[in-house]
């Protein structure tokens, strides 16, 4: 279950970025959608590199507090990356967002998948798909924010709510850290 609420938070404040990655990229960065691709491939080549790692450790024994770290280097990230506007510093940032949203999404499944019951995996993996159908919901409140604060400030609060929650889950059940 708790990997569950983890896997919610993240699709919520995390992946509100990803919707207002076009318009952050066009007011705070003033580039074309070439240059949009290029930042999202950015983002694409740290999951990738995230994922491809994570695939090469064998009998890690600390997945609960992997996933519980990249969470918040997530959050961090994206608090930082709000308020950024020269590329050489946006570049490595959207690269760690990768990083740290591509253990999210491997070690998430990963891990509900492996204590799920055989018998009821089909319905877990329904139920751990759901965050982030909602996920697109966030662009709603986020795009409201954007509107009215600015978009920096909006894409500021997403990351740091996703910090803020995951702190709560932390304390809420710190055994946690120690899933394996």
């Amino acid at each position: 279950r708790v990997v569950l609420f983890v896997n919610f938070i993240g699709s919520v404040f995390g992946w509100a970025f990803m919707t207002l990655m076009p318009a952050w990229a066009r007011v705070v960065l003033d580039v074309n959608a070439a240059d949009l691709g290029i930042l999202l491939t950015v983002i694409g080549v740290g999951s990738l590199v995230a994922t491809l790692s994570l695939a090469s450790l064998s009998n890690f024994k600390y997945r609960g507090a992997l996933l519980i770290a990249s969470c918040l280097f997530w959050g961090l990230t994206l608090a930082v990356i709000s308020k950024m506007d020269q590329p050489f510093i946006i570049y490595p940032l959207l690269l760690f967002i990768g990083v740290a949203s591509g253990t999210f999404m491997s070690l998430g499944m990963t891990l509900m998948q492996f204590y799920s019951d055989p018998g009821m995996r089909g319905r877990v993996m329904s139920v751990a798909v759901m965050p982030f159908g909602i996920s697109s919901m966030s662009a709603v409140p986020f795009g409201i924010f954007a509107a009215r604060i600015g978009i920096e400030n909006s894409l500021m609060i997403s990351g740091i709510l996703l910090v803020l929650f995951t702190l709560l889950i932390l304390i809420i059940f710190p055994f946690f850290t120690k899933v394996e």
